[in-house]
């Protein structure tokens, strides 16, 4: 499959709805080169946000790991301010504060959970539900030490894992392919 084709096949099943044209372009330039018949290489090519959650253990991270990924999607989440802080009260916990125009938003979590990282993802993705987005992000099964997200509707991404562009998760517990950060 041709880069061109890659991108054909995703406006079939809709994954450009609610992006911007020039995501077209950045798979496009992503694609060049790759093997596109491995649904691994197609997951890195359509990655829109890759992170590094190492690391990310205190106010600071946090709010460097919220403005790298806000960095990435700016057209979906641009948040005007984003505090993060630690809870006075209990030891582990933090809260994050984020404020779109006159909206305000507020996440309290364990920061010493396994999931810190996906209450994080998951008050995104309630931020987007809020604001009236029909994007959502979705973690790309990519072995890495890197987080690889896409953001596109569901419905697409559905489409593109059992049309088998993209790999589905393994093992997935609730048999669901790919972990979708409900809010």
């Amino acid at each position: 499959m041709t880069p061109a084709e890659l991108v054909s096949r995703l406006d079939e099943i809709g994954w450009f709805t609610d992006l911007p044209r020039e995501e077209r372009t950045r798979i496009l330039e992503s694609a060049n080169g790759r093997d596109l018949t491995d649904p691994v290489q197609v997951a890195e090519v359509v990655a829109r946000i890759v992170v590094s959650l190492d690391g990310v253990c205190d106010p600071e991270t946090y709010t460097s790991f919220i403005g790298e990924i806000s960095g990435q999607i700016p057209f979906a989440f641009k948040p005007d301010k984003i505090e993060v802080t630690n809870s006075e009260d209990e030891e582990d916990e933090m809260t994050i504060k984020l404020s779109l125009g006159e909206r305000s938003y507020t996440c309290v979590f364990d920061q010493d959970g396994d999931w810190a990282d996906i209450c994080v993802l998951e008050f995104i993705e309630g931020i987007l539900e809020d604001i009236g987005s029909k994007l959502r992000l979705f973690e790309l099964p990519i072995e890495d030490s890197l987080a690889h997200l896409a953001i596109c509707i569901p419905d697409a991404y559905e489409k593109a894992v059992s049309g088998g562009l993209l790999p589905a998760e393994d093992g997935d517990e609730d048999g669901e392919d790919g972990p979708h950060y409900d809010a």
